[in-house]
């Protein structure tokens, strides 16, 4: 009589095992972006990036965007970090030219609006809304969204970290030419 209820405990232990197992489990990728090799920042002006900020849902999972307002979360294609660290290391490395004597500081404070790739049309989308300030000043010389939109080449986790670091790369030469402005209006 006690054997009944213990075969059938175990037939449901296994059994139930067999219903909710998934398949093999999927490890996570991780990718990180290619950094400028040299300064894009012109000569006479040294760019200080203060923290970069940034909206949900930017956290190290990949986002996609299905339709005009559905999100989906990619659990298994993942950034090597925060969006925002990676996007101040890509800015600072970006603007880190020499110090010159007499060159005008500039300080840019970034916020990231939209890092997210789109599946139909496959595309890359980089959103940054920039403050640049003259060292020492309160008001901001620039206030400007920066946004570039890239094709995405298949929708792999390595094609969206390519195209987004070749969407800040165009970003930040802008932005370079802005802060540059920025230095001249500093030394007049």
């Amino acid at each position: 009589m006690t054997r009944l209820p213990v075969a059938m405990l175990l037939a449901f232990a296994c059994g139930g095992c067999s219903v909710l197992h998934k398949g093999p489990r999927q490890e996570a990728n991780y990718f990180d972006l290619s950094y400028p090799s040299a300064p894009l920042v012109g000569e006479g002006v040294v760019v200080e990036v203060d923290a970069v900020r940034s909206d949900q849902p930017y956290d190290e999972r990949m986002v996609f965007r299905v339709t005009g307002h559905r999100l989906e979360i990619d659990e298994f294609n993942r950034w090597a970090g925060r969006p925002e660290a990676m996007v101040e290391k890509y800015l600072a490395l970006a603007f880190a030219a020499p110090p010159e004597p007499g060159a005008a500081k500039c300080r840019v404070a970034v916020r990231i609006l939209q890092l997210e790739a789109r599946l139909s049309p496959p595309a890359v989308t980089v959103a940054l809304w920039a403050e640049i300030r003259r060292d020492g000043g309160d008001a901001a010389a620039f206030r400007k969204a920066y946004r570039r939109e890239l094709p995405l080449d298949g929708g792999t986790g390595e094609s969206f970290a390519r195209s987004v670091g070749d969407a800040l790369s165009a970003i930040a030469k802008e932005m370079a030419a802005d802060a540059s402005a920025c230095g001249a209006m500093a030394r007049e």
